[in-house]
């Protein structure tokens, strides 16, 4: 088993891996509410979204409107090729 996901289920936390930012945004914020419901719920006791580097675009993180939408919910942004923010 993938790591990543032994420790998601040991923490009750949940994480989700995206490579870059998409034309698909509006998958993305259907996630985050998906994501927020199950926090509420009491399924997951944190989300944790982690971006990498697109290996077909080239492009890395979340764009603005994302990375804002998920700090406003209090997901946690993990992006370690993204600048500073």
């Amino acid at each position: 088993m993938n790591p990543a996901i032994r420790e998601a289920i040991r923490s009750s936390r949940d994480f989700e891996t995206i490579t870059a930012a998409t034309k698909r945004q509006t998958e993305r914020f259907r996630q985050i509410d998906k994501d927020v419901w199950l926090r509420a719920n009491g399924d997951v006791k944190s989300a944790v979204w982690h971006f990498y580097e697109s290996p077909v675009t080239g492009l890395v993180g979340p764009s603005g409107p994302l990375r804002q939408a998920l700090t406003n919910v209090g997901i946690k942004v993990v992006c370690p090729a993204c600048p500073v923010q």
